[in-house]
């Protein structure tokens, strides 16, 4: 199967390849319980994480989306 195989939309699988690949940029989030809250710098929507499990909670970097533009980003937490 060649690599600039025609997906959906008009999307090329070697497109797809790149956007899975590249770097997350990264957002400051504060804690407060057991929830996270973060502004997406795109559009300004303030989001929140919920986490049951303090493990997870505590960690000091994760993965997030925007809940209005879904765009994805690295939220850090300093201690």
């Amino acid at each position: 199967m060649p690599r600039s195989t025609l997906l959906c939309a008009g999307i090329t699988r070697k497109t797809r390849l790149m956007i899975k690949n590249s770097a997350k940029p990264t957002v400051t989030g504060t804690r407060s319980g057991y929830t996270i809250r973060f502004t997406c710098p795109n559009c300004a929507k303030e989001n929140t994480i919920v986490y049951n499990m303090p493990k997870a909670f505590y960690k000091e970097s994760r993965d997030a989306v925007c809940g209005k533009c879904r765009r994805h980003f690295t939220v850090l937490t300093p201690g």
